[in-house]
């Protein structure tokens, strides 16, 4: 991929199918072979989220409040211009998910005549369970965009293809194949493929653009006005229908809230993406929603970053939205205020039963772990191990110990929450003072055998798990899960 000219490469597809995910892949294969690239992010929304997070070293252009081949057209090429200044072995342009890819062509083909820059593929990343659904209605706008984007490209990454099954797989890649006969088709889970396959000499994609351009205008005019002979089409018509949301939040976020916020968004809004602290966490996530699916992954990133969601989606009422995401945010000022909270070394015998009885209550009570199972040797006296317990106005509500685990490990344990406390942060609350104790005495990781209906609690709180099959304990799944402390 050296040489004078630079070759670009564009990756789109519509919301949420995972063109960030490949992004990532794809940067860290160049990243691996010491290649220097350079991407050009666009979206819809006020921020761009993917584009807090790409290292500082890679040369980076945005294109904001607007998609790439309506608005925010005539800054593509300035943007491209200025990258290649920079010299990369390859340019990436990553482009909305609403993006019509024939307007991200031309205007590549433009910048050519300012720099030395030669378009060579356009991936289109393909939702499986997404087309599939659109197949079932036939349909529609975002079918015809989606459509649109499967016919520019000649790389088609089928992904999601875990999620459908054997058979429906076969009617994607017929339909695929109909509608872009020239295309290779790449299965894929996750986004997960050899990146070589990109950078491949296929069929040179300016040769589709006339039978492309022909379809489109087409299908516009069938769209529009249901007949074949009006030529006066702006092809922004096929997403003018999209909604964008861009929310800063004010401090951090509840995290059981935040869920179940996301939990019920209307179906009107199908794709949401942002970076959340929470409020059980001093750690920073990035979120995904894309159809009714969720997933949050614990990010370090090495600039400072914003707060922010971005919500995207069609007639939804963003008044409605706003005032709900309003409401988190005072929830947590509010709560902020009430959970005066206070964690404490146990050094009494006092302290110590007041430990018991919240351990009592949580284990042996609710959850039916026989008495002599939860008291051990390590209960005998406040000095036998490293107990711990959370005072709220000094009334005890949480309780844990750690102890030495492995060298330079220590372990958590009996972490119990008074049921009408939880969800105010007290558990959190109490790992945190237990870990920097831990901390404090030399110890660098720290491990826990949590239960398997809170280990997305501890994944929050920065713990993998590293058990490859839950495990029995007191009746009791649990896994196996680790911290660097």
């Amino acid at each position: 991929m050296n040489g004078k000219v630079i070759p670009v490469y564009v990756l789109t597809g519509f919301l949420g199918s995972g063109k960030t995910t490949l992004l990532n892949r794809i940067l860290e294969d160049l990243k691996g072979k010491g290649l220097k690239p350079a991407i050009l992010l666009n979206e819809v929304g006020d921020v761009n989220v993917e584009g807090q997070l790409v290292e500082q070293d890679i040369p980076m252009a945005e294109v904001l409040g607007g998609c790439i081949c309506c608005t925010s057209r005539g800054d593509l090429g300035l943007e491209l211009v200025q990258l290649a200044q920079d010299q990369p072995d390859v340019i990436w342009i990553e482009s909305t998910g609403v993006a019509q890819p024939l307007d991200i062509m031309d205007g590549v083909t433009e910048a050519s005549l300012y720099a030395k820059l030669e378009l060579k593929n356009v991936v289109t990343v393909v939702d499986g369970r997404h087309l599939l659904d659109r197949l079932r209605i036939g349909t529609g706008k975002t079918f015809k965009l989606m459509k649109e984007q499967i016919r520019a490209a000649n790389i088609l990454v089928l992904n999601k293809t875990d999620l459908v099954r054997e058979d429906d797989i076969l009617e994607l890649r017929d339909a695929l194949t109909d509608w872009n006969p020239h295309a290779r088709i790449v299965l894929t889970s996750r986004s997960n493929l050899d990146p070589a396959i990109l950078y491949a000499e296929y069929r040179n994609i300016r040769h589709n653009i006339q039978h492309i351009e022909a379809h489109v205008h087409n299908e516009l005019c069938q769209l529009e006005h249901g007949h074949e002979h009006h030529h006066d089409h702006d092809r922004s018509a096929l997403h003018d229908h999209v909604n964008v949301v861009t929310y800063f939040f004010k401090g951090n976020v509840d995290s059981v809230a935040f869920e179940s916020f996301l939990k019920g968004l209307p179906d009107e809004i199908y794709r949401a993406k942002g970076i959340v602290t929470f409020q059980d966490t001093a750690s920073l996530f990035l979120f995904q929603y894309a159809y009714r699916e969720i997933d949050f992954l614990r990010i370090t990133p090495q600039k400072s970053v914003n707060n922010v969601a971005v919500f995207i989606g069609e007639g939804f009422s963003e008044s409605e939205l706003l005032n709900q995401l309003e409401q988190l945010d005072s929830k947590f000022e509010r709560k902020e205020k009430a959970n005066l909270m206070k964690c404490v070394r146990v050094v009494t015998n006092e302290q110590l039963n007041q430990a018991f009885d919240i351990r009592v209550e949580v284990f042996v009570k609710e959850q039916g772990v026989p008495r002599e199972l939860e008291m051990d040797e390590y209960d005998e006296s406040p000095e036998s191990c490293h107990h711990f317990i959370v005072l709220k106005d000094e009334l005890p509500i949480a309780a844990g110990r750690w102890k030495p685990f492995e060298d330079g490990v220590a372990k958590m344990q009996r972490i119990a929450v008074l049921k009408p406390f939880r969800g105010m942060g007290a558990g959190m609350f109490l790992l945190r003072g237990m870990e920097e104790d831990a901390k404090q005495s030399g110890y660098g990781a720290s491990v826990l055998d949590a239960q398997c209906t809170a280990e997305t609690f501890y994944s929050k709180l920065g713990y993998v798990t590293e058990s490859e099959e839950p495990f029995l304990d007191a009746n009791i799944m649990h896994v196996r899960m680790r911290k660097s402390l």
